[in-house]
C-alpha cells in the first residue's frame, strides 16, 4: 500500500480561501453539556460528521454554567432548514436560539473536523428546550480547530473521564413473505416477530489538551420468535455486528448462536487522539464519514448503514491512522491509512479529503485508494434563494469502474414543517431486476459500500414537529427502474429527560420474489417487492 505523488499534490491544490458566513440574528443549537470537556469533544466531532460549521458557547442559568454547541449566525430561514435536517441526521431535538444578548464572535478559526460519534443533542441531566428562556449568555467564544481551547473552567466537576451510554429495545412485527411457485420450504413465509436489544458502554477522558481517548462497547441481544435461517430478509434491520475494515476484531456473535437467538458484540471505538500544533493525530477505531448529501453518499464507501437498519445512532468504527490538519478559518485537510483485515492491500484504504468554503459554499474533494480500487470524489453544499441545495459524485475505477451521485434540495415552509427531495444515481447497480442477484457478487457491493440495486432513485422526505415533545417523519426511497419502493413513516415521543419512545411502519411496493426451474432458481421481482411489510415500536434510554 503506497501513496502516490500525484493523489497527495491534487488535494493541496484544492481552494484554501476561507469566507465567513454572512452575519444573521438566529443560531442552531445542537446541544448543551455541564462540562466544557465534553461539549469541546462532541462538537469536534459533530463538525466533520455534520459538514457544517460549529462553535461552543458558555452560557449561564439559574442552574449554573451551560456549554452550548451551536451553528451560525444564520438567515432565519437557512436555520429552520438547518434544524429540521438535522433530525434526519440523527439529531431530532436541535433548536433555534433568537434574542441574543451579546454577538457570538468568530474572529478565530472555527471547527470543522474530527469524527463523528453519537448524534444525540442532549446528554442525561440536560434539557436544554427548558433553558433556553432563563439564559443570559455570560461569555461566548469559538472553539479553535487546533489544541488551543479557551479558558473556561469546569464548573464542578474536574474528572478527566466520563462514562455513558444508552439501552435500547425496538420490538418489530414482521408481515408474511410473498413468493410465487415456491416450492415447500425454500423460504419461511411466516409472519415473524423480534426483539433487538442494545446497551452500549462509552468511556472516554481527556487527562490533558492534548491527549484524549474513548472506548465503546456495545452488546446486542436479539430474539426471534421462529427459527430465521430461511428468512434473510430479517436481517435488514440489523446493524452489521463486524467490519471488513478493521485490522482485528473480536467475534461478532457472543456464546453461541441458535435458531431463535443470538447475542452480538461490536467494540465499535478504541482510539488515543494526539491534540498537536499543526492539528489531530487519532490512532485506533475510530468513525470516519465522507460526503455532502443528505442520504445516500457516494463517497462513502466505509460500510455505511442500509436504510432499514433501526438503530444508526454510531456510525461503525474502522481502523486507522488520521491526521487532520485545519486550512484557514473554515477549511481543513483531513488523511488517513485505514487498516483492514490483517493489514492487506486487498483489505485496507488509504484518502485524502480536503473541506474549504469560499463564497459562502461548503466544497469537499475526496481522492481515495481502498481494496486496489480508486476513487475521487467531489461534493458542495451552498444555498439556491430559500432552497439549501446540495451535489456530490464519486468515480471508482482500476478494475470495477463506475460513477455514483447524488443531488438533491430542502425546504422550510414553516417553523415545524420542513421537507427534502435528493436524486441519486448508481452506477454501480442494474435497470433489470433479473441481474439484482448477480450484483451481489461485484465488488461495489462485496467491499465498495454500495448496497442499492438500481440505478436511478427519487428520494423524498417530509419532516413535522408536531409538539415540542412529538416529531414525525415520513420518507420514501423509490427505485425509478423497476417501479418499487420503500416507505417509512416514523414518529418520536419525548417521554422525559432522558427516555424516548418511538414506532415506525415500513411499507415495500413491488413485485414479488419469483422461483424458476433454471438455476439460480430464484428471481427478484423488484428490489423492494420482496420485503415483507413490518411495524415496530422502541424505547430508548440514555445515561
Amino acid at each position: 500500500m503506497r501513496f502516490r505523488v500525484g493523489f497527495i499534490f491534487l488535494c493541496w491544490l484544492l481552494p484554501q480561501a476561507a469566507v465567513a458566513s454572512p452575519a444573521a440574528e438566529s443560531y442552531v443549537v445542537l446541544g448543551s453539556y455541564r462540562m466544557q470537556a465534553s461539549a469541546i469533544k462532541e462538537a469536534e466531532q459533530l463538525a466533520q460528521s455534520l459538514a457544517i460549521q460549529l462553535l461552543v458557547a458558555a452560557v449561564g442559568s439559574s442552574r449554573g454554567f451551560l456549554y452550548r454547541i451551536i451553528s451560525g449566525p444564520h438567515r432565519e430561514v437557512a436555520a429552520q432548514s438547518i434544524k429540521t435536517s438535522l433530525r434526519t441526521r440523527g439529531i431530532p431535538d436541535a433548536w433555534i436560539w433568537r434574542d441574543i444578548v451579546h454577538p457570538v464572535y468568530t474572529s478565530d478559526p472555527p471547527l470543522v473536523k474530527d469524527e463523528p460519534i453519537a448524534l444525540r443533542t442532549e446528554p442525561p441531566g440536560v434539557v436544554a428546550s427548558t433553558l433556553k428562556e432563563e439564559i443570559q449568555i455570560t461569555s461566548v467564544a469559538p472553539v479553535e480547530a487546533t489544541s488551543k481551547y479557551s479558558d473556561f473552567k469546569e464548573p464542578d466537576d474536574t474528572r478527566s473521564w466520563t462514562l455513558r451510554g444508552y439501552l435500547k429495545s425496538y420490538g418489530l412485527a414482521q408481515k408474511s413473505i410473498d413468493f410465487d411457485n415456491a416450492p415447500s420450504g425454500l423460504i419461511d413465509e411466516r409472519s415473524l416477530y423480534q426483539s433487538q436489544n442494545s446497551v452500549r458502554f462509552i468511556l472516554e477522558g481527556s487527562p490533558t489538551e492534548a491527549l484524549a481517548w474513548e472506548l465503546h462497547y456495545e452488546l446486542s441481544p436479539i430474539f426471534y420468535s421462529a427459527s430465521v435461517e430461511l428468512n434473510p430478509i430479517s436481517a435488514s434491520t440489523i446493524a452489521p455486528g463486524a467490519n471488513s475494515y478493521r485490522f482485528s476484531d473480536i467475534d461478532p456473535v457472543l456464546g453461541t448462536a441458535t435458531e431463535k437467538a443470538v447475542i452480538l458484540e461490536n467494540l465499535d471505538r478504541l482510539n488515543v487522539q494526539f491534540r498537536l500544533e499543526p492539528g489531530d493525530l487519532t490512532i485506533g477505531r475510530q468513525a470516519i464519514a465522507f460526503g455532502s448529501a443528505r442520504i445516500i453518499n457516494p463517497t462513502d464507501v466505509f460500510l455505511p448503514f442500509d436504510v432499514q437498519t433501526l438503530n444508526q445512532e454510531y456510525r461503525i468504527g474502522i481502523d486507522a491512522i488520521r491526521f487532520q490538519q485545519p486550512m484557514g478559518e473554515l477549511g481543513e485537510l483531513d488523511m488517513g491509512i485505514i487498516l483492514g483485515k490483517g493489514g492487506d492491500a486487498e483489505n485496507s484504504a488509504m484518502f485524502i479529503q480536503a473541506l474549504n468554503n469560499v463564497s459562502g459554499m461548503d466544497l469537499q474533494g475526496t481522492i481515495m485508494r481502498f481494496s486496489d480500487q480508486n476513487l475521487a470524489g467531489f461534493g458542495i453544499q451552498s444555498a439556491l434563494g430559500n432552497f439549501g441545495f446540495w451535489f456530490e459524485v464519486a468515480h471508482v475505477w482500476n478494475g470495477d469502474e463506475y460513477t455514483r451521485a447524488s443531488t438533491g434540495l430542502d425546504y422550510a415552509f414553516a417553523e415545524n414543517v420542513f421537507a427534502m427531495i435528493e436524486y441519486h444515481y448508481n452506477g454501480a447497480g442494474s435497470r433489470s431486476p433479473e441481474q439484482y442477484i448477480d450484483l451481489f457478487d461485484d465488488f461495489a457491493y462485496r467491499r465498495g459500500g454500495v448496497f442499492l440495486l438500481g440505478q436511478n432513485y427519487i428520494i423524498p422526505a417530509l419532516n413535522w414537529t408536531a409538539t415540542p415533545l412529538l416529531s414525525i417523519a415520513l420518507q420514501a426511497i423509490v427505485n425509478l427502474d423497476d417501479s418499487s419502493a420503500f416507505v417509512n413513516l416514523s414518529g418520536e415521543y419525548s417521554v422525559s429527560e432522558n427516555l424516548y419512545s418511538s414506532f415506525g411502519v415500513y411499507v415495500f411496493t413491488g413485485d414479488h420474489l419469483e422461483y424458476t426451474s433454471l438455476p439460480p432458481n430464484i428471481l427478484l421481482g423488484s428490489e423492494y417487492g420482496i420485503n415483507p411489510d413490518l411495524l415496530y415500536i422502541s424505547l430508548r434510554y440514555y445515561f
